[in-house]
């Protein structure tokens, strides 16, 4: 039975098939069909294609309110600061949520309530990223096998460097993300080179400028292993290979010429510096916290990648394109998102700007593996224990951030590996094992709700904003089709109007609680009495509240965030880490 085992999981289709069902079982566990900060620079250009024709909105989306910070009106229409790629590996798939979404808006439906966008929408954008996803582990064994590693080195290389990249929670957690689609397109390019190597054909070279200007636009940093891939074909002479490279760039160029000139109106714009004023800074410089800063370090997170820059180094004699390649990749990107203001990617996982460097680590780590099992078996076991040590590390972190409130880790905002160990730890001491402690677990989940999650009851009530009418606004109450809880008994209010703070509390349960403010103050409804507060504090402190404005007016709202409630309206932005707001 044993040697029957091991022959099955020798064969290609054998890997295949059980990295397709660990892909299933985490889409359908883990899947989270929505769209989030980021994410809406890349949804909305979709949602401008598909609804407009166009790469930015003549009118303001319903989602807007969503939006996070990536959504802005500029020149008289809506544009993002993102570049468009990843747009359009999502547009086929919004294109057909959207004939699948039906007639429904923010007011009615509880999914675009509580995200702003359909469920169809949602689901749509993470079946593409899980098929992105899984054609990039191909693409990487694949390209392990064209190399000349075996089927269970490239297998395992392949396996050992993705899940220690934690690009799985991109394709799952975060789908809308560049992370996933620019590891596809520096995949399929390192895939191109090395069936260029084995076979030299115009073709391959083609292919390897495709896969350079998709991500180019997916992320224009990314360029780093296409423009060293050209320099190789002209350092060999192959010219007429290098001018076919260059020329297979063009439609993915003009596209994103084409929207930069109507997002921005240059064809060589950026949206960051452009709207936002935000750019590369040489004054700064974080390349070595990007590579080892405790706070989203690369090798901190994931320590495995030292047996891949080892295997990238030993490989300088054997396959030397495919090292230089391999370390310019690391520590280009490192260099770059040095001079970044935000180098550390915010509250991401991992090292989420060093992602795409996890193609070229994996002909690394299988060149180390091959050297690790020609040691001696002492030493092999050795070397083996501390590679399976290290990974070890990083998984455990991937499976904690789906447990963990990290925004709470810390009040600067900038976390550690060991804030997020040591918070588990601090759990299990403090919980009555195994039973409270599961529940103290559970109850940390964080990450958005999965699509087991909606299936099970895990949505929250929303409370959304109805603003269209400024003389008579209203908290509209949406359920979720599954609950599992009950809603609050009261939700306190403070609504900031000309100068003056009014308190009140609306049962949580009420579906429609009106209140209006006019120019001699504001009254509330039968459920919701409001008050005007005189002897009020300078502040809310010790409380989280949700702030929201009411487009048009002065109106302010803080609400007082519950467990289970979710309040959308016109986001009001509070001091980062600090959950008041200043009433004076």
């Amino acid at each position: 039975m044993r040697e029957r085992i091991l022959k099955l999981a020798s064969r290609p289709a054998a890997w295949l098939a059980v990295t397709a069902a660990v892909f299933a079982g985490l889409l359908f566990s883990n899947g989270v069909p929505f769209v989030y900060a980021d994410g809406y620079c890349y949804y909305h250009i979709a949602r401008s294609l598909t609804d407009h024709g166009s790469f930015t909105s003549p009118v303001e989306p319903e989602y807007f309110d969503y939006k996070g910070h990536v959504i802005t009106e500029f020149n008289g229409r809506y544009a993002t600061v993102c570049s468009p790629g990843t747009s359009l590996f999502l547009l086929p798939g919004i294109a057909i949520g959207q004939i699948l979404a039906g007639d429904s808006d923010v007011y009615t439906d509880y999914f675009m309530a509580f995200n702003g966008h359909p469920l169809t929408d949602g689901i749509m954008i993470l079946l593409t990223a899980a098929v992105t996803g899984f054609a990039t582990l191909v693409l990487l064994y694949k390209a392990m096998r064209e190399l000349g590693y075996t089927e269970k080195i490239s297998a395992a290389a392949t396996a050992i460097v993705y899940s220690s990249s934690f690009a799985i929670w991109y394709v799952m957690l975060l789908p809308t993300y560049t992370h996933t689609y620019e590891l596809f397109a520096v995949s399929l390019g390192l895939y191109a080179l090395a069936r260029y190597l084995a076979r030299p054909r115009m073709r391959f070279a083609a292919l390897m400028g495709l896969a350079g200007s998709i991500a180019f636009i997916v992320r224009p940093t990314s360029v780093i292993p296409a423009v060293i891939q050209g320099l190789y074909l002209l350092s060999k002479r192959r010219f007429r290979d290098a001018c076919a490279m260059i020329a297979s760039t063009v439609p993915a160029l003009i596209v994103w010429m084409l929207y930069n000139l109507e997002s921005y109106g240059s064809p060589v714009a950026s949206g960051y510096s452009t709207i936002r004023g935000e750019t590369f800074s040489l004054g700064a410089f974080h390349f070595f916290d990007v590579l080892a800063s405790p706070h989203h370090g690369w090798l901190v997170f994931s320590p495995v990648m030292l047996f891949a820059l080892a295997g990238l180094v030993l490989l300088l004699r054997r396959k030397r394109i495919i090292a230089v390649l391999g370390l310019a990749t690391v520590f280009g990107t490192a260099l770059i998102f040095g001079f970044w203001p935000s180098w550390a990617g915010g509250a991401s996982f991992g090292s989420r700007f060093m992602i795409v460097a996890a193609a070229f680590c994996v002909p690394g780590m299988a060149e180390v593996l091959v050297r690790i099992s020609s040691l001696r078996l002492r030493s092999r076991r050795t070397a083996l224990a501390l590679l399976i040590f290290l990974l070890s590390w990083t998984l455990v972190l991937t499976g904690m951030y789906r447990f963990t409130p990290v925004g709470r880790l810390t009040t600067s905002g900038y976390y550690t590996a060991f804030d997020m160990y040591r918070f588990h730890f601090d759990l299990l001491r403090s919980s009555e094992f195994p039973l409270g402690w599961v529940r103290a677990v559970y109850g940390n989940a964080s990450g958005g709700n999965s699509l087991l999650g909606l299936l099970a009851g895990a949505g929250d009530y929303v409370y959304r904003l109805d603003t269209r009418d400024v003389n008579d606004i209203h908290f509209k109450v949406l359920k979720p089709q599954q609950l599992s809880h009950e809603p609050e008994t009261a939700i306190e209010v403070f609504v900031l109007s000309g100068g003056t703070v009014y308190r009140g509390a609306m049962p949580g349960s009420a579906e429609n609680v009106g209140f209006s403010c006019k120019a001699d103050g504001c009254t509330g409804s039968e459920l919701l009495t409001l008050t005007a507060v005189t002897d009020h504090p300078p502040t809310l402190s010790e409380r989280e509240y949700e702030g929201l404005l009411v487009p048009g007016t002065d109106i302010r709202l803080l609400i007082r965030r519950q467990h289970s409630s979710v309040f959308k309206g016109r986001e009001i932005y509070l001091p980062p880490g600090v959950y008041h707001y200043d009433l004076q």
